[in-house]
């Protein structure tokens, strides 16, 4: 099978906050330029840092709100990315979330204080609206995603969206670490935790944006293609 592009919709944190100059180094790639990030030195990391950070690290530091997909028949970059563009000019609700990190079944990830209904919205008008765009997800999409631990809302999720974690059942999550052992998560949480209020202050973070990446061949990281600023509409914020 001839290998073809994927793409996917994201939150990722402005290229100049703090919280993701901090994310993508501790991931170790940055998906504005592509380039590898090296690991912050001397914070008292796990020597093991590098290979605990190996699964999120292609994505870069990001939230799913379109999971990785193929462009189905009769689409081309040119149509999503004006697709994207109309999306992005469409007046939404905004909110602000304050972060932290915390473990999150088996991972350790960086996640709202307090969940957001205006973002859970937010991510399922992001999926409905570009699914017309997507290819069907190939059997092997589906075995790599596929796990014990999902409950029967999820693996219908995969099997129809190619994400577990989508419309109901959806929360927002910056994925920063690989499956870790419950010997010892918590205490690389802890660490991380710590890292993060010093480097990045735990400041509130705007989730006003969506953006378009790239993944040219297997194996590469996704790479911003473009990204948009939602145009705020005034309304309650939660």
């Amino acid at each position: 099978m001839t290998w073809m592009p994927r793409y996917t919709v994201y939150f990722v944190p402005p290229s100049d906050s703090a919280i993701y100059r901090l994310g993508s180094s501790l991931i170790g790639y940055d998906s504005y330029s592509g380039a590898v990030v090296p690991h912050p030195s001397d914070a008292g990391l796990p020597e093991d840092w590098p290979d605990l950070t190996k699964a999120p690290r292609p994505y870069g530091l990001h939230v799913t709100f379109v999971p990785p997909f193929r462009l189905a028949e009769g689409y081309g970059e040119t149509d999503l990315v004006q697709a994207f563009s109309t999306f992005c000019d469409e007046p939404r609700s905004v909110a602000t979330i304050v972060p932290e990190v915390r473990v999150i079944r088996d991972f350790v990830a960086i996640v709202p204080r307090r969940a957001s209904g205006i973002v859970k919205q937010f991510a399922s008008d992001c999926l409905t609206y570009f699914d017309l765009f997507r290819a069907p997800f190939t059997a092997a999409d589906h075995v790599r995603r596929l796990t014990p631990s999902l409950n029967e809302r999820e693996r219908w999720n995969l099997h129809r969206w190619g994400y577990p974690y989508v419309l109901r059942e959806f929360f927002f999550h910056m994925t920063l670490t690989g499956e870790i052992g419950s010997d010892r998560r918590d205490a690389v949480a802890a660490r991380v935790s710590t890292l993060f209020v010093d480097k990045a202050a735990a400041a509130p973070l705007r989730v006003d944006r969506a953006v378009l990446l790239k993944q040219d061949q297997p194996g590469e990281g996704f790479r911003v293609l473009c990204e948009g600023i939602i145009r705020h509409r005034v309304g309650r914020k939660r």
